[in-house]
């Protein structure tokens, strides 16, 4: 299975009607996870790239998600 940082943020997305979002947002906090990877830019600095990878990396490892 496999999920990219995007699903996970619509899940994480504060929205005050979804009992959803309340009950998520008790387990992690979302405002670290990064906008979904459409809307980053197309050519970021290595660094910006290289921190990109590295929170996937964890997101992915954290939630067991391959």
């Amino acid at each position: 299975m496999k999920f990219l940082l995007s699903d996970l943020l619509s899940v994480g997305k504060s929205n005050k009607n979804s009992q959803k979002t309340k009950s998520f947002g008790r387990k992690i906090d979302a405002t670290f996870l990064l906008p979904p990877r459409e809307s980053r830019p197309k050519n970021p600095c290595p660094i910006l790239l290289r921190f990109f990878r590295k929170v996937d990396a964890f997101i992915a490892k954290e939630y067991k998600i391959e």
